[in-house]
């Protein structure tokens, strides 16, 4: 579970993991559409990948997903990335 301070959004994504990577990732979200695009691009990027690449999901790397994100909008990411994150510490 992760929150935008800036605005107070918020954010919880679930992993399932099979053989050391994740086979399922889902989120769920009370945000604008910034916060909703960058977690499902979180959760697109994630599957498949490994325990260990996903736990270093920066909010930069979200925002390079979604092709660059205003600065006003940077906090949608780092929310993302943090539940993301959060998700792989729920499930080691």
């Amino acid at each position: 579970h992760a929150t935008n301070d800036a605005c107070g959004d918020t954010a919880t994504l679930t992993i399932a993991v099979a053989d050391g990577h994740i086979a399922d990732v889902k989120f769920a979200s009370q945000a604008c559409a910034g916060g909703i695009a960058a977690c499902s691009a979180a959760t697109q990027w994630a599957q498949g990948k490994t325990l260990a690449e996903v736990a270093s999901l920066s909010a930069s790397a979200v925002s390079e997903l979604l092709g660059g994100l205003p600065d006003a909008k940077l906090g949608c990411a780092e929310m993302a990335a943090e539940a993301l994150r959060a998700a792989v510490a729920n499930a080691t």
